[in-house]
């Protein structure tokens, strides 16, 4: 959208801080799905003796992923204000 749009100096503006924050959110669950949760499934499987996931390896990974389902949250209501004309007053 933002190259259909050419809407690359929003960037370049504080005032659309929710798209830099969806570039943020995207890299970090991009890093958790495909680097940090097969890695994680790896080192299980290396461990024959300990076939189901302990309880706090599932904490960690439902903490992980309720951290960026808020972070997303708060950027999807950022997005929505943003776009309804409720900018951060700035440059």
């Amino acid at each position: 959208m933002v190259y259909l749009l050419d809407a690359w100096q929003r960037f370049t503006q504080w005032q659309y801080w929710w798209m830099h924050t969806m570039v943020l959110i995207w890299l970090l669950f991009s890093v958790m799905l495909f680097v940090m949760e097969p890695r994680g499934r790896r080192n299980l499987a290396a461990a024959p003796a300990q076939k189901d996931i302990s309880a706090e390896t599932f904490i960690s990974i439902q903490r992980k992923h309720l951290f960026l389902l808020i972070m997303s949250l708060i950027t999807i209501a950022g997005a929505v204000a943003g776009s309804h004309g409720w900018l951060i007053a700035g440059s």
